[in-house]
């Protein structure tokens, strides 16, 4: 009978050849699924990925919730996708689209706050993007959204000359005019 270190040895060699074996093949196809997304072999370029998620988004945008079912890919995959773009391809040009799109996902998601702070990050992040003028005029639309409307007992004060309430904040009106007032001095030339 063979003592008990050598057949440990004997048998903790095999079992770590096995061992090895196994998490050597195994783990191939994680992280094979790690770097591509869909366990395909070969990555999908950024203006696929892009141009995918973006016509998903114009599709909501034209059609709003109702047509979300008939997206290939809903708003959250949307979000992650977007995210994932520009994570994977920060240096593509579709890295500044996507931090864009994500800002407009919000937007229509009716989160202004948000899309306020990632509009004013995107004109801040890329200055001499050609779509500067739309997220700034995108932004002053948010201020608009979040400020406070008249209410019905207000109007008909009015329409029957009392006193309108003046305790309303105008401050996101105001933030609004100011955005506004700044597209049109430094972008005259563009759409928005």
């Amino acid at each position: 009978m063979k003592s008990w270190p050598e057949s440990w040895t004997a048998k903790s060699a095999a079992l770590s050849g096995v061992l090895a074996l196994l998490l050597a093949t195994g783990g191939c196809a994680k992280i094979a699924d790690w770097w591509n997304r869909d366990g395909s072999a070969e990555e999908r370029p950024p203006e696929a990925v892009f141009n995918e998620l973006d016509s998903d988004l114009k599709r909501y945008e034209e059609g709003g919730w109702f047509l979300e079912f008939r997206l290939k890919n809903t708003l959250e995959d949307i979000r992650k996708g977007l995210s994932d773009l520009r994570l994977n391809h920060p240096f593509s040009r579709y890295a500044a689209e996507a931090e864009l799109r994500e800002a407009d996902l919000l937007f229509y998601e009716d989160r202004f706050e948000e899309a306020l702070a990632a509009y004013h990050a995107f004109a801040k992040g890329h200055p001499s993007h050609r779509k500067v003028s739309f997220a700034l005029y995108r932004g002053a639309i948010c201020y608009e959204k979040q400020a406070p409307r008249t209410t019905t007992a207000t109007a008909f004060a009015w329409i029957f000359g009392d006193e309108i309430a003046h305790d309303r904040d105008l401050s996101y009106t105001l933030s609004a005019y100011d955005s506004a007032q700044e597209i049109a001095q430094n972008y005259p030339h563009s759409p928005e």
